[in-house]
């Protein structure tokens, strides 16, 4: 990606708004989310502001979709519990009501819910291992990174799917519920592996002390 190009175009497109142009902002803005990564603060002002031109223009089912990349690049670069990641969710529910769509503005503040105890949960166990193993390091093979990065993975992945299933009224019980299952399933793993991590290091300290 050419980050560089990418401010660029972000540049113009604020000068196209400021001149009263929301057509060619509009495009320079799409444009310049092609060569920003996902995660880049001007991509999510890029996203923001693709949110309010659609819904001033009245069309609240592009303003969704944009809503939903923004929920997906908030999460990535703020995480779940942010506000603005927040607010997003609440707008995203707000507009699904507008247009009737309901069960699906329901599903979405579930899942950020979820996701955000997720998340919660996960850097509480962490702090919570840290006192227990005090020095002692996490295991080699799963690092603090690695299980962010699987976390993001599967959450993003939960948005990807309402976003494909945005446009259909109806949405099934069992996908939901699956979908809502899935940090916490996640959330049980990591613990099991922090667990397991803990108590092999106190049989190792034991062992050493008998040396």
């Amino acid at each position: 990606m050419d980050e560089e190009r990418g401010s660029q175009l972000f540049s113009e497109a604020m000068r196209a708004m400021e001149s009263g142009s929301m057509s060619r902002a509009e495009q320079l803005f799409m444009g310049s989310l092609t060569h920003l990564p996902p995660t880049h603060h001007l991509t999510l002002l890029a996203l923001k502001t693709l949110v309010t031109i659609s819904s001033n223009k009245g069309d609240l089912e592009k303003a969704i979709d944009w809503s939903l990349k923004l929920l997906d690049a908030q999460t990535g670069a703020l995480g779940y519990s942010h506000a603005d990641t927040a607010r997003t969710v609440i707008n995203i529910s707000t507009m699904c009501d507008t247009l009737g769509k309901h069960d699906l503005a329901k599903e979405v503040k579930e899942l950020h819910q979820y996701a955000s105890q997720a998340e919660r949960s996960v850097r509480e166990q962490k702090l919570k291992d840290l006192r227990v193993r005090n020095e002692i390091s996490a295991p080699e093979d799963t690092t603090e990174d690695e299980q962010h990065k699987n976390a993001t993975e599967l959450i993003s992945s939960a948005v990807e799917e309402v976003r494909k299933v945005g446009a259909h009224p109806l949405v099934t019980a069992g996908f939901f519920a699956v979908l809502m299952l899935a940090p916490f399933l996640f959330f049980l793993i990591l613990s099991w592996t922090y667990s397991t991590s803990a108590q092999n290091a106190k049989v190792a300290k034991t062992e050493k002390q008998f040396v």
